[in-house]
């Protein structure tokens, strides 16, 4: 292997196991999708919470980490800047203003499960 190459894989390291992390973590959790994205962020510490925007997070939200609660109220990251509209967890859910259409693939049609 040429040096450049191995340089690109060193390189790419933190990237893939950024990746797989972001695909991984999300189905492995009793959290929702977004919830779960919310609560990895959270993990990066209260700078990266207040960089994206998000407040304080209380016990058993996602967010919520014990390490970043220092006087052990239920809050973590409690002097992190909030905006004056906070973004929830609600805000991030997707919006469908109306139902997928059936795809159909030939004879087979594909229906997406309703909730």
């Amino acid at each position: 292997m040429s040096p450049l190459r191995i340089l690109l894989m060193i390189v790419a390291l933190p990237l893939t196991t950024a990746m797989l992390v972001l695909a991984i973590y999300p189905r492995a959790t009793s959290f929702e999708r977004h919830e779960a994205i919310i609560h990895l962020v959270a993990m990066a510490g209260c700078d990266a919470v207040a960089a994206i925007g998000f407040g304080h997070f209380r016990e058993g939200e996602p967010g919520y980490h014990k390490k970043y609660d220092p006087d052990g109220d239920g809050v973590s990251c409690p002097s992190v800047f909030h905006a004056q509209v906070p973004l929830t967890a609600e805000a991030l859910k997707p919006v469908s203003t109306q139902a997928p259409a059936p795809r159909s693939v030939g004879s087979a049609k594909f229906i997406t499960p309703e909730n």
